[in-house]
């Protein structure tokens, strides 16, 4: 993910909105010199950040990350943002039917956020649903950025320790420990173990 192409998605969002950047400084309370920075990809957005912008252009989150990859397309940049394991489709797997949807292994979607150093599949066929179902990938030394959106979430360990920060609190989880919050308060997680450590994630609503 390159700054740019963030930038210029976000660019392409509120020139559809019919928005100046001004009118867009006022809805986000964010100075007019720091969101052009960003629409130019001189800025690094915080997860917070881009929560904030995308609400006031009257979108989600997550549809920064939905924009699938089209090579007949001149917005390169655009179509590029995304990066998933398969198509966003729905699945045609023969155990799939208009009551269920299985996912196998080998046909989970990579998630991929700006920043993000560790590896996410989706476990849900896609993020339309009621809810958001992750696997994650967390190597040694990783920490992620500040989360803050709507919603609730419970994760569970599988595998490794995971230092968990929620608001000021800090909690330590080891393999088959779960938590449960609500999601409008500032969370984030970081892996201080030497070994790498494997998560899964229920989140409702969809969030990324």
């Amino acid at each position: 993910m390159e700054s740019r192409d963030l930038g210029d998605l976000i660019r392409s969002l509120r020139l559809r909105k019919r928005l100046t950047l001004r009118q867009l400084a006022e809805r986000t309370n964010y100075s007019t010199s720091y969101l052009s920075q960003i629409e130019r990809g001189r800025a690094n957005p915080s997860i917070g950040t881009l929560h904030t912008v995308t609400q006031s252009l009257g979108e989600t989150f997550a549809s920064l990350f939905q924009t699938e990859r089209n090579p007949t397309s001149s917005n390169n940049n655009t179509n590029h943002l995304v990066s998933w394991a398969k198509s966003q489709t729905d699945l045609h797997s023969p155990q799939s039917s208009r009551f269920a949807k299985v996912v196998h292994k080998n046909e989970r979607k990579g998630l991929v956020l700006p920043g993000n150093t560790f590896e996410q599949q989706l476990l849900s066929p896609d993020l339309h649903r009621k809810i958001e179902f992750l696997w994650t990938r967390i190597p040694s030394g990783t920490r992620s950025g500040i989360y803050q959106h709507e919603g609730e979430e419970c994760g569970v360990v599988l595998k490794g320790t995971l230092e968990f920060r929620i608001g000021s609190e800090t909690f330590t989880l080891k393999a088959e420990d779960s938590i449960y919050f609500d999601s409008s308060t500032p969370h984030e997680f970081e892996n201080k173990s030497n070994e790498t450590v494997e998560t899964i994630w229920a989140i409702t609503p969809p969030s990324f």
